[in-house]
């Protein structure tokens, strides 16, 4: 499947009945409503920082699955991904993940 159609939703989705586990659970584990839960598994594309709780709950990094096609390897066994982030949640990104920002740089959507 190419990243392009990948539909992150169905990926949840998938690996909540690979674990064995439902959308109350998850609601509960990550502090959001069912109703919020049943909407977040039907989108294709969901917000940065509720994948990567998402991806906590589930021991599984739902990001480098859905941006794979963005990563590269360095000799060092580290990885470096490309994601386009609002400036507002870099820092909680920063504190949210094992991982070390090493340049960045505005685009403007104008």
């Amino acid at each position: 499947m190419s990243k392009e159609h990948i539909h992150i939703g169905n990926l949840i989705k998938k690996k909540l009945q690979e674990l064995g586990y439902n959308e109350p659970w998850l609601a509960n584990k990550i502090h959001q409503s069912r109703g919020n839960i049943n909407h977040i598994l039907k989108q294709q594309f969901i917000k940065l920082d509720t994948l990567s709780k998402i991806s906590k709950a589930l021991e599984y990094d739902f990001i480098a699955e859905y941006s794979n096609n963005r990563i590269y390897n360095t000799d060092d066994n580290k990885h470096i991904l490309m994601i386009e982030v609002d400036n507002d949640k870099l820092s909680e990104l920063k504190n949210d993940c094992n991982c070390k920002i090493i340049g960045h740089r505005s685009i403007n959507n104008e």
